[in-house]
């Protein structure tokens, strides 16, 4: 650049190329991006890079497995319970009737 004319017309082509390099800088990041979210949802499909590993999953299933095992455990001691007192009761109904039958 040795003139002022030269420099009207060299800067404006500077600045239209540093504009496109920012505008293909902004590209490049979503363009990134873009790849970024496609290999997470791929890594997520497949099951790699998930939240728990193999060991944590199979804790959590035995812990579930203890829980569910302790609930039914108790429900079915409920169950047998009522079934002693529905026992019971049947057992003094029959009572009444044979006594009602003998007297």
């Amino acid at each position: 650049i040795r003139t002022a004319s030269d420099a009207t017309i060299i800067v404006p082509l500077i600045k239209e190329y540093l504009d496109v390099a920012v505008k293909n800088d902004d590209h490049l990041v979503k363009l990134t991006a873009i790849v970024q979210r496609y290999i997470s949802t791929q890594q997520t499909i497949t099951g790699e890079n998930s939240l728990l590993s193999d060991d944590e999953k199979n804790q959590l299933l035995k812990i579930a497995e203890s829980e569910f095992e302790e609930e039914l455990t108790d429900e079915i001691d409920k169950i047998q319970n009522e079934d002693k007192e529905l026992q019971e009761k049947i057992n003094n109904v029959k009572e009444s009737l044979e006594k009602n039958d003998a007297g």
